[in-house]
């Protein structure tokens, strides 16, 4: 079955790919492409792994992803592009340049800086909690389990979100002067706050971050070029983009592996499981579903908001957000997948509900985006929560990260410094003269 759940998500690939307006940045175009690199893993490895897909993960995966195509279709035709008479070049280049003051740059600089120091302190208090004499050196790989277990206090967690608006921040604005003014040179100290961010998400000791960090990286640089030159331009230099920037990530990705002891099962094997872990894991899952009884509502799903509520005072029970482990040979695994966490949760005909409404709400973001000439800080935002989709055959993280108290802070971050920083000086209204749009 393996097979033919590889074949079936290539043809919902290319299906939503052509149904969409070979719209690079598609939601469910997006989905099915990573369903589908994560089925090409387990076919890779289905001989050596010794397993088989069933049928009814085949189903299943089949109709999330029909729900979710369903519910971007819908909004695609709400919006009813043909009304807008062709428009799919909202400004000419033309687009006004961005200035940041030195005194901005300084604080990021210095107040990135104290944040890492403060992380540095912390993650080491963890790592001797977690048995760690052997120094500085091997800190992190104690402080793995420690930081799953205890995390960090509230302000540390609210001042790492809004180091994590501030590079979120900075690589919009290095893009958009790259896209529309490629032949000026940028001050080199404007990458510190970035290299700063992902100090800080280093010693926090998970990686995933690193995909959210590319996810918004390539979301903002497709919607800054398709602005520029067009939302129907031909995507292969995107295309080729994107390839380059996942082969270097997935490099890094598995280096970065070391610090925490995660990377000494090699490069292949280790992003194997990692990439094609979940769909085996969905599929241990649906042949012998695990269904119990809990007075907490979605405790598999809605993780973020009971940790949220907990952080502002409630007193709601610690949700372990890591699920039960299983073996793929001899190597153990825990991703299974957002569909397994939605189906313990809510139902086949919840996650169904799910998929429809994550497909309608990403949608009608995009074509906000898509059909407004001003370039505003949704983009920002749109493009760092993005990540639910590009992270969606691996791990759920819509309920769990995005509708959190650190993702309302990182919304609410990114729009204050967007306001302060850029509008408030210039609007960044874009006009074309031939649509007569106001500037």
């Amino acid at each position: 079955m393996i097979f033919i759940l590889v074949i079936m998500l290539l043809m919902l690939t290319l299906i939503s790919y052509f149904l969409s307006g070979k719209d690079i940045i598609s939601p469910w175009f997006i989905s099915n492409s990573v369903y589908l690199i994560s089925s090409f893993a387990v076919m890779l490895n289905y001989t050596n792994w010794n397993i088989d897909i069933s049928q009814k993960t085949v189903i299943i995966i089949f109709l999330a992803s029909i729900s979710l195509g369903a519910g971007e279709l819908l909004i695609r035709m709400l919006f009813n592009p043909k009304k807008k008479k062709n428009r799919e070049k909202i400004f000419d280049n033309n687009a006004d340049k961005i200035h940041l003051s030195n005194l901005f740059l300084t604080f990021s600089i210095v107040y990135m800086t104290m944040v890492f120091i403060w992380t540095f302190i912390e993650i080491y208090k963890l790592s001797i909690l977690g048995g760690n004499n052997e120094g500085v050196m091997m800190m992190l790989k104690y402080a793995r389990s420690q930081t799953s277990e205890y995390g960090f206090n509230t302000f540390l967690s609210i001042s790492l979100a809004f180091s994590n608006s501030i590079a979120y921040f900075y690589i919009f604005y290095i893009i958009y002067n790259k896209v529309f003014y490629s032949n000026d040179k940028l001050n080199k100290f404007l990458y510190l706050p970035i290299i700063l961010f992902c100090l800080q998400m280093i010693l926090t000791t998970g990686r995933q971050i690193f995909i959210q960090i590319l996810t918004m990286t390539l979301i903002t640089f497709f919607i800054l070029y398709k602005k520029k030159y067009g939302w129907n331009s031909k995507n292969t230099k995107l295309l080729a983009y994107s390839l380059i920037s996942v082969a270097v990530f997935m490099l890094a990705f598995f280096l970065l592996g070391f610090l925490t002891d995660k990377s000494f099962l090699g490069f292949s094997r280790t992003l194997s499981l990692y990439v094609g872990g979940s769909i085996v894991g969905l599929d241990i899952f649906l042949k012998a579903p695990v269904f119990y009884s809990n007075e907490w509502i979605g405790s598999n799903t809605l993780f973020g908001i009971y940790a949220s509520l907990n952080q502002l005072g409630f007193n709601f029970p610690k949700l372990r957000a890591p699920l039960e482990n299983f073996y793929i040979g001899y190597d153990s695994v825990n991703v299974y997948t957002p569909l397994r966490r939605y189906i313990q949760d809510f139902s086949i005909a919840g996650m169904i509900f799910i998929q429809f409404f994550i497909g309608m709400m990403y949608t009608t973001i995009l074509m906000i985006i898509k059909n407004t000439s001003k370039i505003s800080s949704l983009i920002i935002i749109f493009a760092m929560f993005y990540y639910p989709i590009s992270e969606g055959a691996i791990e759920e993280r819509l309920f769990m990260l995005v509708l959190s108290l650190n993702g309302i802070v990182k919304a609410l971050g990114v729009f204050m410094l967007y306001y302060f920083i850029i509008e408030k000086k210039s609007p960044l209204k874009i006009k074309n003269k031939k649509l007569g749009l106001e500037k």
